[in-house]
């Protein structure tokens, strides 16, 4: 009977494998449906912070590091202290060190003084005794004590007949010693090959210290790269320079450590100043919207004349103050070091330049360097954007300003005006303007267009080369016209180098001149056009 129920039982088994294999071999042979995902589908780029959620400061991060480095530094100490004490144990046990251990201790350099951090023994220790760092045995590499020595250096056991004889230290090395790996006997001393065990523990700390410290400093720099490039990305979807200057000066000052920030840009005036537009930290409202002039005796003097991208100055002389960015700035004699970056000396990129300042001896890492160098890079492209399209806007503001552009409007449009004074009683008055080219801006256009909007409606005609004609029709006398012309002039070019032309028409000029033989206006063109050649000869 028990036989049939096991046949039962197997041949479901067989029949449930048969049928599970073929289920699931539909399933993985299956044809794919829609469209196949492409690899860059799977890639995300870091996300704007939700609004309302808060995200950890950089001393809070680099807090978070410190903690898991000593957790992890304890677990890797506790365990090779462990294994070197039950190391020595089992010589012990084995006869071969013939010696009887005592305890393994690794003591921790702080604040000049030996204190006991982690240790391995079978018998009472007093946890807070204290070893000078200026202890004879302690300043050396490494020692030997027996009992011929004097007092022992590690006379920690809390039973009073407890007495180490021998005691054998190496220094871990790491940033300079900090600590020492013990160990002692209560009976012989230790064998050379016991000794050099002991070297060897204490230089395999050392190394587990440092690789721990790197992967810490690794996982900080993991963390504020990454910060940073989420704050990048929004920055860079800002819609104005205000914004965008005002948003990095915030982002800069959470993510990098500093005494003092300052973001500085070229003036708008087209000058060789530069102005300092953000300012975080010390002196912030004594800095803040200053201009200045480069000077050859302050430290970022090649930066702002583009010789150089970046700047770093570490242990500043304050005997006599060395100046930062103009002479008579104020000084701050706190502020020992100075780390100053620029986007790549290229017309692609807008000059700005973020200059962080500190109180310690470096401004900044060689990692945080990079990344500030990639920061500037992405600022001043979205910068250099806005410049070109303020350009832009201001271009075709320009466009709107001018009634007539190039030769052909303008003599079809004095065909015009000519003709209208023949047939009525107005007169004409022209100035004509040359101007430097090179030293022609924005601003001329603008008071350009704020005269015609509260002056009068005049015509507004280029010709190219900074040659302009101003036209006005009306009646007016001559007298009255030069007038106007000369304050229009005054208030258009101010100091600026120029030479300059008046022509009056009026219908007795258009008729002797018709009457001495020139052709009916086109005569007249022709004479107004030879002024435009006596400006260029000018």
């Amino acid at each position: 009977m028990m036989s049939i129920y096991v046949l039962i039982f197997a041949v479901g088994c067989v029949l449930g494998a048969i049928f599970s294999w073929i289920y699931f071999y539909g399933k993985m042979h299956k044809k794919p449906s829609g469209k196949p995902q492409r690899i860059t589908d799977a890639l995300t780029i870091p996300q704007a912070i939700p609004e309302g959620e808060t995200r950890s400061t950089r001393d809070e991060q680099d807090a978070l590091g410190y903690e898991h480095y000593y957790m992890n530094k304890d677990t890797m100490l506790k365990s090779l202290i462990e294994y070197f004490h039950s190391r020595l144990v089992n010589l012990e046990h084995s006869g071969e060190g013939e010696v009887k251990i005592g305890s393994v201790c690794f003591w921790e350099k702080i604040n000049g003084v030996f204190s006991l951090l982690k240790f391995n023994s079978t018998y009472g220790i007093n946890e807070t005794f204290l070893v000078s760092a200026e202890n004879k045995f302690f300043i050396k590499d490494k020692f030997v004590w027996n009992k011929e020595n004097g007092k022992n250096p590690i006379n920690f056991y809390t039973a009073e007949n407890l007495q180490a004889n021998f005691v054998a230290g190496s220094a871990v090395s790491f940033n300079g010693v900090c600590g020492y790996i013990t160990i002692d006997s209560f009976t012989n001393n230790f064998n050379d090959s016991v000794i050099n065990e002991l070297n060897n523990v204490s230089q395999l700390a050392g190394d587990i210290f440092r690789v721990l410290k790197e992967n810490s400093t690794y996982h900080v720099g993991i963390n504020l790269f990454r910060e940073s490039i989420r704050d990048v990305s929004n920055i860079l979807n800002l819609k104005s320079k205000e914004a965008v200057l005002s948003t990095l000066s915030q982002m800069l000052s959470y993510n990098f450590r500093c005494d003092r920030l300052m973001l500085i840009v070229p003036e708008n005036d087209g000058s060789d100043k530069w102005h300092i537009c953000e300012v975080a930290g010390e002196q912030r409202e004594i800095l803040k919207s200053i201009s200045f002039e480069p000077h050859e005796k302050c430290l970022l003097y090649e930066l702002f004349l583009r010789f150089t991208s970046s700047v770093r100055k570490d242990d500043i002389a304050t005997d006599p103050y060395q100046c930062r960015i103009f002479p008579d700035e104020p000084q701050n004699l706190d502020l020992q070091s100075l780390y100053a970056v620029m986007p790549p000396i290229s017309d692609n990129f807008y000059p700005i330049a973020i200059v962080l300042e500190s109180k310690e001896k470096n401004a900044v890492t060689k990692t945080e360097s990079q990344l500030l160098s990639y920061i500037a890079t992405c600022i001043g492209m979205k910068l250099k954007e806005f410049a070109l399209n303020e350009e832009k806007e201001k271009e075709q503001n320009i466009e709107l300003i001018i009634d007539s552009n190039g030769t052909g409007e303008l003599l079809s449009y004095y065909k015009n005006e000519i003709q209208n004074i023949k047939n009525g009683s107005d007169n004409l008055g022209i100035l004509f303007l040359k101007i430097n080219p090179q030293i022609v801006d924005v601003r001329f256009f603008e008071r350009v267009k704020d005269y015609k909007k509260h002056q009068g409606n005049f015509h507004f005609s280029s010709l190219g080369k900074g040659e302009y004609i101003f036209s006005e029709r009306g009646l007016f006398s001559e007298e009255t016209f030069n007038h106007t012309a000369n304050k229009m002039k005054n208030y258009l070019v101010g100091e600026l180098e120029n030479s300059s032309q008046t022509v009056w028409v009026d219908k007795q000029k258009i008729q002797k001149k018709e009457e001495e033989g020139e052709k009916e206006d086109y005569g007249m063109l022709l004479w107004l056009f030879s002024l435009q050649t006596f400006i260029k000869e000018v």
